[in-house]
């Protein structure tokens, strides 16, 4: 029975000389995974973080459906074609595919998402946005750290949350870097243009992941967007 959903392309792999494997976060069923035969000499676009129509089969006793159709479900003018743009896609793709791994439908996340992709096709605040879709996106994944009222000094990063107390044998985060995180994650971002912090914040934010993701690992992505951004 032929069914249509609406998904982000999360990560593409070639299966033979003219087919591919897709993942994708779709709207209606969570992550799913397509071979999509002839894709490679067909005309639509597919690249990190496409926003895409899906036709497709799948069968009860199968994991891979068969894919016959896509076609762009947004406009997007510039993500496959600037460069920094595309870096910063391949990333954020990364980590969507690791951190997502149910096919659970989640109507706020697919949302949040597909907004979030129009956002940096847009955007001109392209340093920042990796750092601002990483604290955005923990929200989503239940792991936004608590901060009270007082602020911190620290960010205790296997707890998920900011204390202005040094706890003992914790792994934590001290430094300038902490106002500016915790800035970030309460969305007070117009004054946050500090290069090295911008850095700092970044990495800082990627150890958060790997500590409370299983198996979270970016390393086939981070080094083209280290190199264009930080």
């Amino acid at each position: 029975m032929k069914q249509i959903d609406h998904g982000i392309l999360i990560h593409k792999l070639t299966y033979s000389e003219s087919s591919l494997i897709l993942s994708f976060y779709t709207q209606q069923n969570g992550i799913q995974k397509f071979i999509f035969q002839g894709g490679k000499k067909k005309g639509t676009a597919i690249y990190p973080l496409s926003l895409l129509e899906l036709t497709y089969y799948r069968r009860p006793d199968s994991e891979l459906g068969k894919l016959t159709g896509v076609s762009a479900s947004e406009s997007i003018q510039h993500i496959p074609f600037h460069p920094v743009r595309s870096a910063i896609a391949f990333f954020i793709a990364d980590v969507v595919r690791q951190c997502l791994k149910t096919e659970q439908d989640d109507e706020a996340l697919y949302q949040f998402l597909k907004e979030k992709i129009i956002e940096l096709d847009t955007t001109e605040e392209l340093a920042l946005y990796p750092i601002f879709f990483l604290s955005d996106f923990s929200y989503h994944l239940g792991m936004f750290p608590n901060i009270p009222e007082e602020g911190g000094k620290f960010f205790v990063l296997n707890e998920g949350e900011f204390t202005g107390h040094k706890p003992i044998g914790e792994i934590i985060v001290e430094g300038e870097v902490v106002d500016y995180l915790i800035n970030i994650f309460e969305g007070k971002r117009s004054e946050l243009s500090h290069t090295q912090l911008k850095k700092e914040a970044f990495e800082v934010l990627l150890n958060y992941y790997a500590l409370h993701i299983p198996k979270f690992d970016t390393s086939s992505s981070l080094d083209i967007l280290r190199e264009v951004l930080y």
